[in-house]
């Protein structure tokens, strides 16, 4: 990411987020300094999902598709990724998709489609 021009850093967060990424322009991915390590790559894999699936949006865009939307296609992206690259992350994914999806399996099922 990077080498995309975006800046990485690790901070203290507020002790319910693992990350998040900027969608002003300004290109940042910060992650939670405290996560284990196998979390720490999970969530650097989500959050450049944000960044490569919903960074560019508008305002209006990103107001459109739903947070709950670019949460679920976020978090399913870093658990097949990690999944890919040994990393079973099924016990936090799962129920992080089920909750953003709000148990809509419908929704997780199309976004899978697509």
């Amino acid at each position: 990411m990077a080498a995309r021009g975006w800046t990485i850093t690790h901070r203290e967060l507020d002790g319910h987020t693992n990350g998040y990424t900027t969608c002003d322009g300004t290109r940042q991915i910060v992650i939670e300094t405290a996560l284990e390590p196998a979390q720490t790559a999970k969530t650097m894999i989500h959050e450049a999902a944000h960044a490569l699936l919903h960074a560019e949006l508008t305002r209006t865009d990103r107001h459109q598709l739903h947070r709950g939307i670019r949460e679920v296609e976020a978090e399913s992206v870093a658990y097949v990724l990690a999944g890919l690259l040994g990393l079973d992350t099924s016990t936090y994914s799962i129920g992080y998709i089920a909750e953003w999806a709000e148990a809509d399996t419908e929704l997780v099922r199309v976004l899978r489609a697509a």
